[in-house]
């Protein structure tokens, strides 16, 4: 995509308020498949979002192609049902010590994917009752470390590495795939409402 289409996609974006998270959180409203309390835990969310993420996320998000556009693009229901978690599980883990350096990762379009792993992570812990700290301070001959994790009961406490797993070529192709239609789509026909379904990845020199 060259500078002028993307100049072109994301004023298309503006106007349409993708980058303001009230118009976001109205949108839950046009969602049939939502119940009333999901539309209100939605619009709970994204309150928490522009709080913590702060207010020019959206389009900040955009300009670096952050993983998680796909999720603000895309107004499937099972988004807005994966808002709720995503809000859920950020403020619990903010309870957390360290919390920021998650938070930061979270915020990082480079570091997103790993940021989300250890999200998750930490947070079916918290709610198994440990106490968590995150990336804290270990100094062992003289060495300082910084593991992912430290989560500690009445007992004991263990250390935690996380190992995160990177998406198949299936799924990076179809990724590639989905992008290049949706800047090719998103120019000549915005104005308007399209869904669609990718039943095979073409390879990119075909689909190009």
């Amino acid at each position: 995509m060259n500078l002028l289409d993307k100049n072109i996609i994301k004023h298309t974006l503006n106007s349409k308020g993708y980058f303001k998270w009230d118009i976001l959180a109205e949108s839950a409203d046009s969602l049939d498949a939502l119940t009333p309390l999901e539309k209100s835990q939605i619009k709970k969310s994204i309150t928490f979002f522009n709080k913590h993420l702060g207010k020019d996320f959206l389009e900040k998000a955009f300009n670096q192609r952050h993983p998680i556009w796909h999720n603000i693009f895309n107004h499937a229901p099972w988004t807005r049902r994966w808002f709720i978690w995503l809000a859920k599980a950020m403020k619990n883990v903010s309870e957390c010590k360290n919390n920021n350096s998650l938070l930061n990762k979270i915020k990082s379009a480079k570091q997103y994917a790993e940021g989300l792993t250890e999200l998750e992570i930490a947070y079916k812990l918290y709610q198994a009752g440990f106490k968590i700290t995150i990336e804290p301070e270990i100094i062992k001959a003289d060495n300082i470390k910084r593991p992912d994790l430290k989560i500690a009961n009445k007992r004991e406490q263990l250390i935690v590495e996380i190992s995160q797993l990177y998406n198949s070529q299936a799924e990076m192709a179809a990724n590639i795939i989905f992008d290049g239609i949706w800047e090719q789509i998103s120019i000549p026909a915005n104005h308007l409402l399209y869904s669609g379904r990718i039943h095979k990845a073409l390879s990119v020199p075909h689909f190009r």
